[in-house]
């Protein structure tokens, strides 16, 4: 869709037609997302799917119904050339780690293993903080994934980002053996011959690249099952996975149920759909809104999450906080368009402030830490928009908890940082430009438009100690947020 030339009412149509097209793809996704775990989950399917469905995001295409009849997207000469390459990259891939040759074998009295990147980022560190006061302890650290740094590389980034903390001290283990690695080869026959069969499951048609990365990590997963039934781990051991639903962790987590162990996924963020779906014996979800979605997905053996009791209501006397995350280079309208949207919400916040006058004072703004990865002129922009506005801005390491305990007023572009301020008595008002809210937990709390008369007249209603009781409470209850991963 090209938006160069759209007049102001032209553009209005197009953002309708464009949060149209978001609400229709969100519930395809989920049906897509219901006929591939029918029946014992494809590793194929689930990755088809989930590409399927993040391409459709960032063109904006409309995804297809699940039972509309029709020919392959992609010809199966196309797919198994795909599979060709991607296992001739997995293969030397798998020599350039020397097969795992010389490494430990997990010892067989473990009871707790944690499965992780090999990085310290929003998808492992809430795994890697919950490690350290879990008990029982966790007692070693399979690295998943296409590795960039050596396990000892690992163990220094970790120590380095949480000091003091066990994980870097803990075996760290890559999923593979020389002798695995040539056993696995007798499996890779029948699941090539699945993934072209389930190519009727691609939704759109994907990328070469794309069909290649997933072949890729189809052969680490066969390598990494094959590895875990080598090291004859004994039944009921637990494996808490940051992340699952892909290829190799797919492969892997079939591996350890077969052989009598546990798998737990334990998700880092909020569902925006059927994104999270996985095979897990257990899913911890981050609200109990997304554990009752994938209750009904029937993807997981178990979805729960670990609840925490409903807080006080808290605020401050006065000021107004923004929290943005917008302007990221994983969201699809920032790569479309990069600074609308953050943009948007600065003057919006900003006019609004001066509606509510001296109450809004001051005026703090806590861009996601990205921001400092931007191009420097993006930047500038930024911070230049922000300072006409009369905002100040708060430090990357600002603890968000902290700067909205000092404020009467939250404001938040649709992210997880609203469910840990409800989770800590912060109610915050969800701005949301985008469209991107739809079903998801943010669904429960206070949704405003993203113009200033609008958002004014919501705080002011909110503003009351009685009214902003009441609201925290059905927020709450709808949500439902969990505590901290806890692994005790």
């Amino acid at each position: 869709m090209n938006t160069q030339d759209a007049t102001p009412s032209n553009g209005a149509r197009l953002h309708k037609a464009r949060l149209a097209l978001r609400a229709q793809n969100r519930s395809r996704a989920w049906e897509w997302s219901r006929r591939a775990v029918e029946t014992t989950a494809s590793v194929w399917r689930l990755e088809w799917i989930k590409a399927a469905v993040a391409l459709a995001e960032d063109r904006l295409d409309p995804l297809p119904p699940p039972y509309e009849k029709r020919s392959p997207v992609v010809s199966r000469w196309r797919i198994a050339l795909a599979m060709v390459v991607g296992f001739v990259i997995a293969v030397g891939y798998l020599l350039r780690q020397r097969g795992g040759a010389g490494q430990a074998k997990l010892l067989p009295d473990i009871t707790r293993i944690a499965a992780i990147h090999a990085e310290w980022s929003t998808r492992t560190r809430h795994l890697l903080t919950a490690i350290d006061t879990a008990d029982p302890a966790v007692g070693a650290i399979i690295l998943l994934g296409r590795l960039r740094r050596t396990p000892e590389e690992t163990a220094t980034l970790w120590k380095r980002s949480r000091p003091g903390s066990r994980v870097a001290s803990l075996p760290l283990l890559l999923p593979m053996s020389p002798r695995t690695c040539l056993a696995a080869l007798r499996d890779l026959p029948g699941l090539l011959q699945e993934g072209v069969a389930s190519s009727s499951y691609m939704p759109l048609a994907l990328s070469f690249r794309e069909q290649v990365a997933i072949s890729f990590r189809v052969v680490l997963g066969s390598v990494a099952a094959r590895w875990w039934k080598d090291n004859r781990v004994g039944p009921g051991t637990e494996v808490f996975f940051a992340i699952t639903g892909t290829a190799d962790t797919t492969l892997l987590e079939y591996a350890i149920q077969q052989t009598g162990g546990l798998t737990v996924h334990a998700l880092h963020g909020q569902a925006t759909g059927p994104n999270f779906a996985g095979v897990s014996n257990l899913a911890l979800f981050r609200s109990r809104h997304d554990a009752a979605a994938y209750s009904q997905l029937g993807c997981y053996g178990r979805c729960e999450v670990q609840s925490v009791p409903q807080p006080k209501p808290r605020r401050g006397k006065a000021g107004l906080l923004l929290l943005s995350n917008l302007a990221h280079p994983m969201n699809p309208d920032f790569r479309r368009q990069p600074l609308r949207n953050e943009l948007a919400l600065l003057a919006c916040a900003g006019s609004s402030a001066r509606q509510l006058g001296a109450a809004a004072r001051p005026l703090l703004w806590k861009p996601h830490p990205v921001i400092a990865e931007l191009p420097e002129e993006m930047r500038a922009t930024l911070r230049a928009a922000a300072f006409q506005e009369g905002f100040t801005e708060l430090p990357p390491e600002a603890d968000p908890l902290s700067a909205a305990a000092d404020c009467r007023w939250v404001l938040t572009s649709p992210s997880t940082v609203a469910l840990d301020l409800l989770r800590s008595g912060y109610l915050s008002v969800v701005l949301d430009p985008q469209g991107s809210v739809l079903d998801t937990a943010l669904a429960g709390l206070p949704l405003a438009s993203v113009e200033p008369e609008a958002v004014t007249g919501l705080l002011k209603r909110l503003d009351g100690r009685d009214a902003q009781a009441s609201a925290f409470s059905d927020a709450f209850a709808m949500v439902g947020p969990a505590r901290a991963l806890d692994l005790r």
